[in-house]
C-alpha cells in the first residue's frame, strides 16, 4: 500500500468511529429537544414541534455544506456526462418497495400477496440495477468491487452490525419510555453507554487490528454484538438498568467499535487511491442500508409478536377482539387501551401490554443476534486477516489488484507491504518490515 492509500484508509477509519458516536449522540439530542418542549414519548416527539430545533440544526449545517459543494460537483458531473437522477431512480424504487413490504408485513401478513410480491419485486429490481450498473462505463455503484473478498466481507460486516444496532435502538427506546416510564430526557441519557463504550473501544480496536489482523478483530466485534443482543433477548421486564441492560448495551457497543473501524479500514484499503471515493460511498451506503433494514425487519418481528400476544392477553381480561386488535397496532395504542379498562383491571391490562411488548423485544433481539452472528462467521470465512498490495501501479479498474487495509493501514511500518500476485489476495501476507528482516 502506498503512503497516500494508507493515509486515506486511516482517515476513513477515524471518521467511521466519529460517525458512530455522532449518530448515537444525535438520538440523545433529539430526545433532549423533545423533553424541553414537553413530548411524553419518542413516537410523539417525532411528530411534534420537538423536531423543529433538530431540523434547523440539520438544515443549517447540511445546507451550508451542500451549497459549498454543489458548484464543484455540478462541474464534475457535467464534464463526465453524469446524470445522478437517472442513475438513482432504480435504486430508490427498489429500496422503498423492499422497506415498505417489510414494514407492512405484520399488518398484511408475511405470506400475503402484497408482502411476497413486494419483496420479490424489490429483489428483481435490485438485480436489474446491479446488472445495469455492471455494464455502465460510469456506474453510480460499481458492483464489480464486491468481487474483492476483503471489500465484500467488510461491507457486509458493517451493514449487519448497523442492522443489529439500529434494530435494537428502535426497540430499547420504546422500552425505556413506554414500559419503564422514562421521560424522553431520561431515555436519551440511558442510551449514552452506547456512545461512551464505542468511543472508548474504537482506538483499542485499531491497535489490536494492527497486531493480529482484520479477520479476528471484526469477527470478535460481531460476536460481541451478538452476545449483547442475546442478553437483551432474555432480559426481564423489570431488569436492573445498571445490571443486565447496561451490560447488554456495553457488549453491543464494544462489538460495534471492534467492527466498524477495522472493517472501514479494510474497505478503503482494499482499493487503490483512485477508487477511494467509491469506497467511501459504499461504506456509507452499507451503514444506511443495514440500519434501515434493521429497523424495518426487527421492528416488524417485534410488532408481529406483540400484536398476537397483546390480543390474547387483553381478550383474556374481557376485551373484545376488535379492542385487542386496536391495542396490537402499537405499544402506545396498547397502553391507551389498557388505561380505558375498569380500575380493578387496569394494572392487569397494563401488565398484559408490557408482557406482550417484551415478547416482541425478545424475538426481535434474537433475530438481530442471529443475523449478526452469521455476519461474524462470514467474516471468519471470507475476510482476509491482512491485505496484499497490488503489483505495480496499474491497479485493476475495480480494485481487485489493490487489496489493502486491516492491520497494515494503521501502522507506519506497514505503509509498504510486500507485493504479491493478486491471486494471493485472500491469504495473509507478511508486512514489509518482516520481509526486510
Amino acid at each position: 500500500m502506498t503512503s497516500s492509500a494508507a493515509g486515506i484508509a486511516r482517515g476513513a477509519a477515524i471518521i467511521a468511529g466519529l460517525t458512530v458516536v455522532s449518530r448515537l449522540l444525535g438520538l440523545v439530542r433529539t430526545l433532549v429537544f423533545s423533553q424541553v418542549i414537553g413530548a411524553n414519548c419518542l413516537g410523539t416527539a417525532y411528530v411534534t414541534a420537538s423536531q423543529v430545533p433538530n431540523l434547523i440544526y440539520e438544515l443549517v449545517l447540511g445546507g451550508a455544506l451542500t451549497s459549498a459543494m454543489i458548484p464543484v460537483l455540478a462541474r464534475s458531473a457535467e464534464r463526465a456526462g453524469y446524470d445522478p437522477e437517472e442513475k438513482d431512480r432504480v435504486s430508490q424504487i427498489s429500496s422503498a418497495l423492499l422497506t415498505w413490504s417489510i414494514i407492512e408485513a405484520p399488518t398484511r401478513g408475511w405470506g400475503s400477496a402484497a408482502t411476497v410480491g413486494g419483496i420479490g419485486g424489490a429483489l428483481v429490481v435490485l438485480a436489474v440495477f446491479a446488472w445495469w450498473q455492471a455494464r455502465r462505463p460510469d456506474p453510480m455503484l460499481d458492483v464489480r468491487l464486491f468481487r474483492n473478498p476483503r471489500f465484500a466481507a467488510a461491507s457486509g460486516a458493517i451493514a449487519l452490525a448497523f442492522f443489529g444496532l439500529f434494530g435494537f435502538i428502535f426497540m430499547i427506546t420504546q422500552y425505556f419510555q413506554i414500559v419503564r416510564g422514562f421521560s424522553p430526557l431520561h431515555a436519551g441519557l440511558a442510551t449514552l453507554p452506547f456512545a461512551f463504550v464505542t468511543a472508548g473501544f474504537s482506538p483499542v480496536a485499531m491497535m489490536v487490528m494492527k497486531r493480529i489482523g482484520t479477520k479476528v478483530v471484526v469477527a470478535t466485534g460481531l460476536f460481541l454484538m451478538s452476545a449483547g443482543l442475546l442478553d437483551a433477548a432474555t432480559t426481564p421486564t423489570d431488569a436492573s438498568y445498571w445490571g443486565r441492560i447496561v451490560f447488554a448495551m456495553a457488549l453491543m457497543a464494544a462489538g460495534l467499535a471492534f467492527t466498524t473501524g477495522p472493517a472501514t479500514d479494510a474497505i478503503m484499503g482494499a482499493l487503490p487511491p483512485g477508487k477511494a471515493g467509491a469506497g467511501s460511498a459504499v461504506n456509507d451506503m452499507t451503514r444506511e442500508v443495514g440500519g434501515t433494514l434493521g429497523v424495518a425487519i426487527v421492528g416488524s418481528v417485534l410488532n408481529s409478536a406483540y400484536g398476537a400476544h397483546v390480543l390474547h392477553g387483553l381478550v383474556a381480561l374481557g376485551a373484545s377482539a376488535s379492542t385487542g386488535r386496536l391495542a396490537g397496532q402499537s405499544v402506545v395504542a396498547g397502553m391507551n387501551v389498557a388505561a380505558r379498562f375498569p380500575a380493578p383491571l387496569q394494572a392487569a391490562a397494563h401488565n398484559a401490554v408490557s408482557s406482550a411488548f417484551m415478547v416482541g423485544l425478545h424475538r426481535g433481539s434474537f433475530v438481530a443476534a442471529c443475523t449478526v452472528a452469521v455476519a461474524g462467521l462470514v467474516a471468519l470465512a471470507f475476510l482476509p486477516a491482512r491485505a496484499a498490495a497490488a503489483a505495480g501501479g496499474a491497479a485493476d479498474a475495480v480494485g481487485l489488484a489493490g487489496l489493502a487495509g486491516g492491520a497494515v493501514a494503521v501502522g507506519e511500518e506497514n505503509a509498504s507491504v510486500a507485493r504479491t500476485d493478486p491471486a494471493d489476495s485472500g491469504r495473509p501476507t507478511a508486512p514489509a518490515k518482516a520481509s526486510r528482516a
